[in-house]
């Protein structure tokens, strides 16, 4: 049985390592970092319900 806070710790490393390619990927400098960190954690928790795994980029690359 898995506990809440090991799904949760696995969600956090996953969203990170994602976080991290996407930044490296785009060429984001370094010092605006922590904006973009905040801002998807906010994003993915303004309705955590949702499962933006699903949405095809196309509706990402919009913004």
């Amino acid at each position: 049985m898995t506990s809440t806070n090991t799904v949760k710790a696995e969600k956090t490393k996953k969203f990170r390592e994602a976080c991290r390619a996407c930044v490296e990927e785009h060429h984001v400098p370094s010092q605006r970092l922590g904006f973009y960190v905040r801002w998807a954690q906010e994003f993915a928790a303004f309705q955590p319900e949702k499962s933006y795994g699903s949405v095809p980029p196309p509706k990402f690359n919009a913004f």
